[in-house]
């Protein structure tokens, strides 16, 4: 069975996303900013800095919309 291949979204190597390393918990982590990701587990939520900045501006632009 091939492993699967899972891409950071916020880092690229040359034309495409950087490949993230598997862990054997289901975890996928990035290893230029420690993004993380577990595709089985549609609950997880990544709390890397990027991914914090950008539920941080979620919540502010869903605040000034209310």
């Amino acid at each position: 069975m091939a492993e699967k291949t899972v891409r950071c979204p916020y880092c690229v190597v040359m034309y495409n996303f950087r490949e993230m390393v598997s862990h054997l918990d289901g975890r996928f982590i990035c290893r230029k900013c420690g993004h993380m990701a577990k595709p089985a587990d549609a609950a997880f939520k990544c709390t890397c800095p990027r991914c914090r900045e950008l539920n941080s501006l979620v919540q502010h632009r869903s605040a000034r919309a209310s």
